[in-house]
């Protein structure tokens, strides 16, 4: 086979670090970011959706650089230091090919973690950690390997739970490990390391697990299949998605990668009929992808079939120069719902804080703009959230509470009554209002202090009102009526059906830190399908939307409909 003139890939991971640096500078922060920015104004061991490191690595770029290029700084540093271990797994032989370069220059995904912070960054980073110690770890069976094994599995959680996935399919590769006293070891030490995250999660009621475990969860059906399939073909290409099914492992490491690469595909080929599988998910298939596609390449003896991936370098290599250069400058037509998402997000916040006229804004269902308003006008902004299944973490940090009694604007995306709308310069239309007095409910809490009874086609249920704010919780205007909203037998999202709650009294204000204690009556002749459980929540709205917050857990699983 006739090789090009090679270059050392210090060069290129030199190039990487620079292009990933200049691209986060140029270019503004998608929404996604602007939440996980947020995460970052509160360091903890946990947040709603996901770990801390991503929120870590936010924190520390920003403590520098109060910017795009600092929300992102550290996060493309790891990911291109990560390269060293990545080019250090394969064999002199390949890490100084030219095509290796294009390969890795040339897939979506790999190229979107390389400049949007997502917690995929971090994960692949100690994924490539875990996987050269434990390549170092099958040559060498030694104690210095486990152990760095144990602390890549740790850190890989406490960037994002898929690490988990990793260490299932090595497990599921190579069930000889199961025999060796180094890898319990190994897993102790990432048990003690994740501990602190694990402690938060329980002292806020597990909301991370609850919800991905649950939340996220549907009845089966095929509606998201194909965009799964046709979002992996786009994001990870068909090379990395058909070359590693044709290439024969030789060793352990290398069976190892493959089982990581067809069990990362499959899990959420499967789990795309219960749920809508976002294309980054897949992240952990990447390193395993393209070192197994690097070797089959170099070692092939068709030569067609290395053509035919040069030509899929090239067509995704354009693809992704064009997609680099739209990112930080406006040259392609391309918009979402017609509006361009990656451009002028500044000015939209401008022209949101002039109509605020300096006052706080409330994003009524919409986290990730409240976000990337508060990082671009340097003011105020919040989400009301009213999730089906799932809150944010407005709700666990009680981010209403400091606007209660205070002068607001409402920020809706749809006309509501008495709205006014604002056409930004960003393109997107928004609808709002003023508000001289903000009374909202999304953090106060309804526990059942016993289970349900049913009789009469009424349910019969005492609760507590909890009013977890260090002030007052009044009732004397916008009182919002509490009602209970069923979920089917098929699933969560099957159907739902909102019933008025009857209470023995009125509402009254409750102190600060005080609890007010009710007997209610739900009636249940109303439901049109036999329900599941339910939960209870205020409703209220100022957009007249009919604001529904989810405040108490799900019940009524053992009442025997």
């Amino acid at each position: 086979m006739k090789t090009t003139r090679a270059i050392h890939h210090y060069y290129f991971i030199l190039f990487w670090t620079i292009l990933g640096l200049v691209q986060a500078h140029f270019t503004e922060l998608t929404s996604d970011e602007g939440y996980y920015w947020f995460y970052s104004t509160q360091l903890q061991w946990g947040y709603y959706d996901h770990p801390p490191m991503l929120a870590l690595l936010s924190r520390m770029g920003v403590s520098l650089l109060e910017n795009e290029l600092g929300v992102r700084m550290f996060s493309v540093l790891l990911g291109a230091a990560s390269l060293f271990l990545f080019f250090d797994l394969l064999p002199k032989s390949i890490r100084h090919q030219w095509w290796l370069y294009g390969l890795l220059l040339a897939v979506p995904l790999f190229n979107y973690l390389n400049i949007f912070i997502f917690p995929d960054t971090p994960l692949l980073a100690f994924e490539l950690l875990f996987l050269w110690a434990y390549h170092r770890f099958l040559n060498n069976n030694d104690w210095s390997s486990a152990l760095l094994m144990g602390v890549a599995v740790a850190l890989m959680f406490y960037s994002k739970y898929h690490g988990v996935l990793v260490i299932g399919f090595i497990l599921m590769a190579n069930w000889r490990l199961f025999l060796n006293l180094k890898m319990y070891v190994a897993g102790l030490l990432a048990f003690l390391l994740f501990v602190p995250h694990l402690w938060w999660q329980y002292s806020n009621d597990f909301p991370t697990f609850a919800y991905h475990l649950d939340g996220r969860i549907q009845g089966i059906s095929t509606r998201f299949v194909f965009e799964y399939l046709s979002q992996q073909l786009l994001f990870i290409t068909p090379i990395l998605i058909i070359v590693p099914w044709l290439y024969k492992v030789q060793n352990t490491f290398e069976r190892s990668l493959k089982v990581i690469f067809i069990g990362t595909l499959l899990f959420f080929l499967g789990a795309s009929f219960k749920t809508f599988v976002h294309f980054h998910w897949t992240s952990i298939a990447l390193i395993p992808a393209i070192i197994l596609v690097a070797h089959y390449y170099q070692n092939t003896p068709s030569r067609t079939a290395r053509r035919l991936i040069n030509i899929g370098i090239g067509l995704f290599g354009v693809l992704m120069l064009l997609l680099r250069v739209y990112w930080m400058v406006q040259i392609l037509p391309a918009k979402n719902q017609n509006v361009d998402y990656y451009h002028d997000r500044d000015l939209w916040a401008a022209d949101l804080h002039d109509a605020a006229d300096g006052h706080p804004i409330i994003f009524e269902g919409n986290l990730r703009e409240a976000s990337l308003y508060q990082f671009y006008s340097h003011s105020q902004g919040i989400a009301l959230y009213p999730g089906m299944d799932k809150k944010s973490q407005y709700e666990l940090w009680n981010a209403e509470e400091a606007l209660q009694g205070k002068r607001v604007m409402l920020v809706c995306g749809k006309p509501f009554a008495e709205s006014q709308i604002l056409e930004t310069r960003m393109g997107k239309s928004e609808h709002y209002k003023m508000i001289d007095r903000l009374i909202s409910y999304q953090d106060v809490r309804i526990k059942a202090i016993a289970p349900p009874t049913l009789a009469n086609d009424t349910l019969h249920l005492d609760i507590q009102i909890i009013n977890q704010r260090e002030q007052s919780l009044p009732f004397e205007q916008h009182t919002p009526r509490i009602v209970a909203q069923f979920y089917g037998k098929g699933g969560r999202r099957r159907y739902s059906q909102v019933v008025d709650v009857a209470t023995d009294r009125s509402l009254q204000d409750i102190p600060a830190q005080g609890t007010v204690q009710y007997a209610i009556q739900i009636p249940i002749h109303e439901l049109t399908q036999t329900p599941k459980y339910f939960l209870l929540g205020f409703q209220y709205g100022y957009s007249g939307t009919g604001h529904i917050c989810h405040n108490s857990r799900m019940m009524g699983e053992l009442v025997n409909w």
